[in-house]
């Protein structure tokens, strides 16, 4: 028998890609629970606590200081992957390094944070939503994308330091550079 002629002009679908964006997805998920667990099973969350972390960058900071600002923006993005409260960090910032100097670094390890939880789930997940079919999804997916910074911007004073916001964006296909900048325009607030 012979094919329509409407079947023939159809494109072939590759299931491949579908296939390897969804099992990226599955180890981005699959990474973050396991953060999760590891945090929770450590007792991370505990030790992220506003005192003990001012104590000891205080401690620190007082004996080397330039080391303490490289280890506390450390903590800052593994806290951030660990989903520990990012306003912790900031207030731990200004506790211990005073307002001037602890707004800077709180700003920096805000931008560090999500940069590094961005590039982190870009690595493991790609970036499938780009494969995504939903007529509605796909329209909000565009808008983003055809004015990234101005977006990213908006989620960061809406939802500040969230990590999903950190996951779905890396799996866009927004570039790193427009959100750094639109983090840099969001976090400022």
């Amino acid at each position: 028998r012979l094919l329509p002629v409407e079947v023939l002009a159809e494109p072939l679908v590759d299931p491949k890609p579908r296939r390897r964006a969804l099992l990226r997805v599955g180890l981005v998920v699959l990474l973050l629970a396991l953060l999760w667990g590891l945090s929770t099973a450590l007792g991370l969350q505990d030790r992220f606590s506003l005192s003990r972390l001012r104590d000891q960058t205080q401690a620190l900071a007082s004996q080397r200081p330039v080391l303490s600002i490289a280890v506390f923006l450390a903590a800052f993005c593994i806290g951030e992957l660990a989903h520990v409260p990012g306003v912790i960090f900031i207030f731990v910032a200004a506790l211990s390094f005073g307002r001037w100097l602890g707004a800077a670094v709180a700003y920096g390890g805000a931008l560090c944070s999500v940069s590094f939880s961005f590039c982190v789930v870009r690595a493991v997940g790609g970036q499938p939503m780009g494969l995504v079919e939903s007529a509605r999804v796909r329209a909000l997916i565009d808008r983003v994308e055809h004015n990234p910074v101005a977006y990213v911007a908006l989620m960061r004073l809406v939802m500040w330091l969230a990590p999903f916001v950190n996951y779905v964006l890396a799996m866009s296909a927004i570039s790193f550079r427009d959100y750094l900048l639109g983090s840099a325009l969001g976090l400022v607030v």
